[in-house]
């Protein structure tokens, strides 16, 4: 009976990171459309410093063009956007 708690762990842990990377690119396609753009890529990496998702975000624009930006999703601020939203522009004058 004890073996099967390390799998159980692993297991949930696996399923806790899907959801957490699922819900992320939801909330990132939604800020896209919100500002009238269309998700055509997200490519997600794990910052191990951090101990956080970023994400590479293609998309097209509302002119046409397409775009590329960095991103990560902050529970209580949303998606952050790694040039417009960073929290060093609000610490650099």
């Amino acid at each position: 009976m004890e073996w099967i708690i390390f799998p159980t762990i692993l297991f949930a842990i696996i399923g806790l990171t899907i959801l957490v990377v699922k819900n992320d690119k939801s909330s990132i396609r939604r800020a896209v459309e919100e500002k009238g753009g269309k998700v055509v890529d997200i490519n997600t990496t794990y910052d191990f410093v951090l101990r956080n998702f970023k994400y590479k975000v293609t998309f097209r624009t509302n002119e046409g063009g397409q775009a590329q930006e960095n991103c990560r999703v902050s529970l209580s601020l949303g998606v952050i956007w790694a040039d417009k939203d960073s929290f060093l522009k609000w610490l650099v004058p």
